[in-house]
């Protein structure tokens, strides 16, 4: 009697243990991430801009994320961008874990070149409010450079990419979340014609404090300048 007894707590200890570890947020992920931009020039020195974006995870199952924003970008000189906006983020990132925000978005970026390379920094802020969870306010900085290139008659720009990020959200032991991230990425854009540009990019995310906040992404962004009566430019960055 006792066998069957023991085998039967074994086994039962066995399957809390599988449950625990199924509902345990992960560290690590692999990733798909997929955006499109829509840029529509409304004067010289204004653009109407809508993106979307849809990402996959859970080792490419599931779509862990989802957004929508829309933006004018003010250009007061050819070196300076401003860009306030509106987004609406919805995430999945593991089974049972549903987060969606309402985002309040304003972003000043800054362009210079140097010989042939082309230096851009994106100075983000966002007001963030969270459904049914802490509102933040998040900072971002992304540094870009970027150079032209080719192979044979196949042009391109190599660019690699790196972005800090800061919270003010709070956290149990009673501080802020401070800075927390760091995403790198490598990739190349191809313009395939004026109005069509297509970035390919591997990104690494290091976040020791979101699940799951390690990542490995490949992504694809693709950039769409609507015609307009004054003279055609390249896609808002």
């Amino acid at each position: 009697m006792r066998a069957p007894i023991i085998a039967a707590v074994v086994f039962g200890l066995c399957l809390s243990l599988q449950h625990v570890r199924a509902q345990t947020p992960p560290h690590d992920d692999d990733q798909e991430w997929n955006e499109i931009q829509i840029t529509k020039p409304l004067t010289d020195t204004r653009d109407l801009v809508l993106t979307g974006q849809m990402r996959l995870g859970r080792e490419f199952t599931h779509a862990v994320e989802e957004q929508f924003a829309a933006a004018v970008a003010f250009k007061p000189n050819a070196r300076l961008t401003l860009t306030p906006g509106y987004a609406y983020v919805s995430q999945q990132p593991y089974a049972g874990r549903l987060v969606n925000q309402h985002r309040l978005v304003f972003t000043a970026t800054g362009k210079f070149t140097w010989h042939a390379f082309t230096f851009t920094d994106r100075n983000q802020f966002e007001q963030r409010f969270v459904i049914a969870n802490r509102d933040a306010t998040v900072y971002r900085q992304r540094v870009t450079i970027d150079h032209p290139a080719r192979l044979g008659a196949f042009k391109f720009k190599p660019f690699i990419w790196d972005e800090i990020r800061y919270s003010s959200q709070k956290v149990a032991s009673g501080g802020r979340l401070g800075w927390y991230r760091n995403r790198l990425a490598l990739g190349l854009s191809k313009s395939f014609t004026k109005q069509l540009t297509l970035d390919f990019f591997y990104l690494r995310q290091d976040d020791g404090v979101s699940r799951p906040g390690n990542l490995h992404a490949a992504g694809l962004s693709l950039r769409i300048l609507l015609p307009a009566r004054h003279a055609a430019r390249n896609p808002t960055t």
